[in-house]
């Protein structure tokens, strides 16, 4: 099993989007991490892309059994049906997610308050590239 850690945001009002990831293996070891600018993206567009990003990086790297870890209560419940989808602009992302995700043999996914200390390490890498940009 490997662990993924995703997150996503946006400044100025939501004229700057970013997200990044982490993905470890079993032994917690890092393998591989990105971080991205989206441009003009909100929070939650800017969270669910980094987790499409991260899942997508999982499967081209030969990983099938995943546990991807975010932050953003509102991504992840609607993932797991838990939430509706109702934002518009939201459906395609969520689409997109649930199509990759059948792709694993096994795949989960957790909430976790922002302070994990992975989770605080993508947010990093997020607002180390909006500082680029901004």
């Amino acid at each position: 099993m490997f662990y993924a850690y995703a997150d996503g945001g946006s400044r100025m009002n939501n004229s700057h989007g970013a997200g990044a990831f982490i993905i470890c293996n079993d032994k917690n070891e890092e393998v591989y991490s990105n971080s991205f600018y989206f441009g003009n993206y909100s929070n939650n567009q800017s969270e669910y892309t980094s987790i499409i990003l991260c899942l997508t990086s999982a499967l081209a790297g030969g990983i099938k059994d995943l546990t991807l870890t975010s932050d953003s209560q509102l991504t992840i419940f609607q993932i797991t049906g838990k939430y509706q989808v109702k934002s518009e602009h939201l459906k395609p992302l969520h689409a997109q997610v649930q199509y990759i995700i059948k792709k694993f043999n096994t795949i989960n996914f957790e909430w976790s308050p922002r302070e994990h200390i992975m989770l605080k390490r993508c947010d990093a890498l997020c607002d180390l590239v909006l500082e680029g940009i901004i």
